[in-house]
């Protein structure tokens, strides 16, 4: 824990991981994106992932290909290529080359998140 608090970002996954492994999301969360940040390329793919399948965070798919297109690590991506909405593609670009420039993440973007049906569960 004192090696991801002084900020290592391969200590940070560990962590975040281990507290997904003990169910606590939003603690894994709050790690992951510590890690991200710095632009380790495995929790990228990881966030990415987990934006896919709505685990510990919203789905979205703005902010799973805005990670995808960060990460330098290979991996299984559940979204390949391009995002068939052009606005949600140009909006994954956009954030991606804002956080290229010193621009936080977002926690949810503006296009990418299901929209509401209406309908319970």
């Amino acid at each position: 824990t004192k090696i991801a608090e002084a900020g290592n970002a391969v200590a940070q996954n560990e962590l975040g991981n281990e507290f997904n492994d003990r169910g606590d999301p939003a603690q894994a969360l709050v790690w992951l994106r510590r890690s991200a940040e710095q632009g380790y390329g495995l929790t990228q793919l990881t966030l990415g992932t987990m934006h896919v399948t709505g685990e510990g965070v919203p789905r979205d798919r703005v902010l799973a290909r805005m990670y995808y297109l960060l990460c330098d690590v290979s991996g299984p991506r559940p979204i390949e290529g391009k995002l068939d909405d052009d606005a949600q593609e140009a909006e994954a670009q956009a954030l991606a080359a804002a956080w290229r420039r010193g621009t936080p993440f977002p926690e949810v973007s503006r296009t990418g998140a299901p929209k509401a049906t209406g309908q319970a569960p």
